[in-house]
């Protein structure tokens, strides 16, 4: 029985979390799914407008980059092949597109990465895209560790970055727990040591 007698949801977390301007555009890629306004810019050119400035606005914050650019491919996988097919050179075209292949194509995706961490050789996110692939197809950690590497060298608490690779070294995807304390106690010599 719930609690005074009403039916309790479990709560619901918002993709954009606390990220007011991602939750704008997702809302804005939303209604541009209906028909166009007429003449002028369509709903896909606005769309991608939104999503140009919305990965470029936050610079080097490269957490607050990779999580946007993490949802908006989650979101609006058509976005991204549309932005990248009009221009495929586009540093954030490409990192969106290595986001969007990796619910369709981890193998794809794995090989975007160079070409996008090529366009913009600071950025992490397509390197954290493509430990987010390698988890996926389930490919051993001497292949993980160049990865890892590339991201530590760009942005060595990349919170996204650390999460893939807690899980993949969790014992239900591919290691033990002693290798995932390991990674750990590593990780807090380099932080306080």
């Amino acid at each position: 029985m719930a609690l005074f007698g009403h039916k309790r949801q479990a709560p619901r977390l918002a993709p954009g979390l606390d990220d007011v301007a991602l939750g704008r555009v997702l809302r804005g890629i939303a209604a541009a799914r209906g028909p166009g306004p007429g003449p002028g810019p369509g709903p896909q050119d606005l769309a991608i407008s939104r999503a140009e400035r919305l990965l470029r606005e936050p610079g080097d914050d490269w957490d607050r980059r990779c999580h946007r650019a993490g949802v908006l491919a989650q979101t609006a996988p058509a976005l991204a092949r549309s932005w990248r097919a009009r221009r495929p050179q586009d540093p954030d075209a490409l990192a969106l597109a290595v986001w969007s292949e990796l619910a369709t194509d981890p193998q794809g995706a794995l090989a975007l990465c160079r070409v996008a961490a090529d366009a913009r050789p600071a950025d992490p996110t397509p390197w954290v895209g493509a430990m987010a692939a390698l988890r996926l197809l389930g490919r051993p950690s001497s292949e993980l560790s160049p990865v890892w590497q590339e991201i530590r060298g760009r942005h060595p608490w990349h919170r996204e970055a650390h999460l893939q690779i807690l899980g993949y070294l969790s014992p239900e995807e591919q290691v033990s727990q002693a290798a995932l304390r390991d990674f750990l106690d590593d990780a807090i010599a380099v932080r306080w040591g």
